[in-house]
C-alpha cells in the first residue's frame, strides 16, 4: 500500500509531501502492541489514562499527537522536515500510519491523505479512499430466484 501524506502548514507557510509505503505500515504494526515512554509520560491526563500501548489508541489521541509534532516540526528547518530518516519525521510517520490504519478498519484504502495544519492547534484532515465492498453472492442464507421456462 502507498499513501501520499500532503501537510499544508498554513501556519508557517508551507506545504510538504511524504509518501507511506508498505515498510511504513508493517513498522507501525510491528510496534502496535508495544508501550512507548511519550504514553506513559501522559499517564497523569485523564485523555491518555490507561492508555499505555499504541493499539490502545483511538483516532482522537492520534489527532493529538500529530497537533504536537507537527508544532514541533513548524520550527525545524526544511532539510529536517523533509528528512524521513530524521527521528521526529519517522515518529510523525509512524502516527500518521496510526490513524490512517485505524480510519482504514472499516474497509476503506486511503491513497491520498491531506492535513491542513490552519493555527498552530488547529489541524484539519482530508483523505481520498476506495471503499472496496465484496458480497458473497454463494450464501445459503440469500434471496434465491428460479425460472420456470418449460411451463408455457
Amino acid at each position: 500500500m502507498i499513501c501520499q501524506v500532503i501537510v499544508n502548514d498554513f501556519e508557517i507557510g508551507q506545504r510538504i509531501l511524504y509518501i507511506l509505503d508498505d515498510g511504513d505500515f508493517e513498522a507501525q504494526r510491528g510496534r502496535w502492541k508495544d508501550t512507548d515512554d511519550v504514553l506513559l509520560a501522559l499517564q497523569n491526563t485523564d485523555m491518555f489514562a490507561s492508555r499505555t500501548r499504541w493499539m490502545d489508541l483511538e483516532i482522537r489521541h492520534f489527532h493529538v499527537m500529530i497537533v504536537n509534532i507537527l508544532k514541533i516540526l513548524s520550527g525545524a528547518d526544511d532539510a529536517v522536515r523533509s528528512d524521513k530518516d530524521n527521528p521526529m519525521v519517522a515518529r510523525l510517520a509512524f502516527f500518521l500510519c496510526g490513524i490512517i490504519s485505524l480510519i482504514q478498519e472499516n474497509g476503506c484504502n486511503i491513497e491520498l491523505f491531506r492535513i491542513n495544519r490552519v493555527s498552530s492547534d488547529d489541524v484539519l484532515y482530508d483523505y481520498s479512499a476506495t471503499l472496496d465492498v465484496k458480497i458473497d453472492l454463494g450464501s445459503k442464507n440469500g434471496f434465491k430466484v428460479v425460472i420456470d421456462n418449460e411451463g408455457k
